[in-house]
């Protein structure tokens, strides 16, 4: 990532959203568990796992734009990390890597619930691929924003704060995942 002030602003708007997106999945994994206390085995699109995957379309075409624009368009030194023919910054391939593993768990879990019926537990083998993902992305929202940090002056104080609640969402989660 060289010190393209464009692509930085970009990037730290990306950040932001992310952190948006954290905060809200976060809130929409604690009522999802209280519904399914309460209502029990639900269907795909409720309230709770709507904030849960409300990010998870406009993350995935950002990062498929930006990974095909950066490999593609951009005439760069510095050109990331190569995956075959493809190439970006290291933290968006870490997003990207999270955000698969969330999409295949959630998937999973959907299978797992039409095989075994309703959960007596939240250690499901999909919960831990959903909450898996789920913590890498958060984990690599900090991650590109440090990054960008290293190259950009002008918005350190959004970064900051979005990495403060960015890591509020991620031990909030670890919480969650965790506490049975």
């Amino acid at each position: 990532m060289e010190n393209n002030s464009r692509e930085l602003n970009l990037l730290t708007y990306f950040v932001v959203f992310l952190t948006f997106y954290h905060v809200i999945a976060r809130f929409g994994l604690a009522v999802d568990l209280q519904w399914h206390t309460d209502v029990g085995r639900d269907k795909l699109l409720t309230p709770p796992h709507l904030m849960i995957f409300s990010g998870v379309i406009p993350t995935m075409i950002f990062l498929i734009f930006y990974i095909f624009w950066h490999s593609f368009v951009k005439n760069a030194t510095d050109n990331g990390m190569n995956v075959w023919i493809f190439s970006a910054p290291v933290p968006i391939w870490i997003i990207l890597s999270g955000m698969i593993t969330m999409i295949l768990g959630g998937l999973y879990d959907d299978l797992w619930h039409s095989s075994y019926g309703v959960d007596t537990t939240i250690i499901t083998p999909p919960h831990i691929w959903t909450f898996a993902g789920g913590m890498i992305v958060e984990l690599a929202t900090i991650i590109l924003a440090l990054k960008i940090k290293q190259y950009d002056e002008s918005n350190h104080r959004l970064l900051n704060i979005s990495m403060l609640f960015t890591m509020w969402a991620l031990v909030y989660h670890l919480h969650l995942a965790f506490a049975n």
